[in-house]
């Protein structure tokens, strides 16, 4: 987060109250802007996963076939006829 300018207003509220105190009514309006921004990271890097997935690039799995090749069981468990 950025510094703010504390006397002045933002989100339509001062920041603080005549008392001293922050203002609740700031604070929800904070929180409230920083759900939305989760919300449009969340998706953002939801859409780009569902295209990874789509490509076969997002699993593990897909990274070893694409790069190793196919591992099949027996190459890791030699007493099951494997190396």
């Amino acid at each position: 987060m950025s510094p703010q300018d504390f006397k002045g207003k933002k989100y339509g509220v001062p920041v603080f109250l005549p008392n001293g105190n922050v203002n609740p009514a700031y604070l929800a309006a904070e929180r409230k802007v920083q759900n939305e921004n989760k919300k449009k990271n969340f998706a953002k890097f939801e859409k780009i996963k569902a295209k990874q997935i789509k490509k076969k690039v997002y699993d593990i799995s897909d990274y070893i076939k694409k790069n190793i090749g196919n591992i099949y069981e027996k190459d890791y468990f030699p007493g099951k006829g494997g190396l």
